[in-house]
């Protein structure tokens, strides 16, 4: 686990279900008295970590970093006009479904943010920049796609209806700025070409127990081009010609 996982887990706790976020995260001390009688920092290390996870075995310690953040979050989407209106859309949160792949019939399942009533799948996405071409870049990488195609197709094949999918994306950072993105057709065909292509590997792979990785033979290895034209520049600008 990590602490930007940590983090988004307990904002989407603060922002879908704000009742149960008392109940589940608490506050970390930022420091504690060792066995000296000095004041030191709070780590979780040691037998202090340990015991003070014996001490609140329901909750989920946060640094107060942590827990301000999530609560900051929480608290722009609260003010942002449309994304805490699709919020207040009457559905159900945090919602686990699973069906089977119409193209590979292989078992799946899912766990959607927020699924209304009226067909609309809202997901939750904490970004460090929440600008179009930074969380299309943060999409592609984290493979957004093939999940808002999987659950799209999920919905689905459980209703028989496709529905629409939207990401809310609050800043991590002040000052935090919240976007609601709509997924259009073509993205989520993106996802659905590339999440059953991948369904389709994983199926020959288990129907062979053969799980090869990225190559199996030597790969020649060059610097990328526009390395290479800048080294060449350099010279070029001595006076020296290769």
């Amino acid at each position: 686990d990590t602490a930007d996982y940590l983090t988004g887990r307990a904002t989407h706790t603060a922002s879908l279900e704000p009742r149960r976020f008392a109940e589940t995260y608490c506050v970390q001390p930022e420091t504690r008295v060792d066995d000296d009688g000095k004041v030191v920092k709070f780590v979780r290390a040691g037998k202090h970590w340990l015991q003070y996870q014996d001490d609140h075995p329901d909750l989920t310690p946060l640094t107060k970093a942590q827990y301000d953040a999530a609560w900051n979050m929480q608290e722009s989407i609260r003010k942002h006009q449309l994304a805490a209106e699709m919020l207040a859309e009457p559905g159900w949160f945090e919602v686990a479904i699973t069906w089977d792949d119409a193209l590979t019939g292989m078992r799946c399942k899912g766990r959607l943010d927020h699924f209304t009533k009226s067909g609309a799948i809202h997901d939750l996405k904490t970004s460090e920049d929440p600008s179009l071409r930074a969380f299309q870049n943060a999409a592609w990488r984290y493979r957004y796609h093939w999940q808002a195609a999987m659950y799209v197709d999920g919905i689905h094949a459980i209703t028989g209806s496709y529905p629409r999918y939207f990401f809310i994306v609050p800043a991590k950072n002040p000052p935090i700025d919240v976007v609601v993105y709509r997924a259009t057709e073509d993205f989520i065909q993106a996802g659905r070409d590339e999440y059953r292509e991948a369904l389709v590997k994983l199926q020959f792979c288990r129907a062979r127990d053969e799980w090869p990785g990225m190559a199996s033979e030597i790969v020649d290895l060059d610097l990328p081009a526009w390395a290479v034209q800048q080294d060449e520049g350099s010279f070029a600008e001595m006076g020296i010609e290769l």
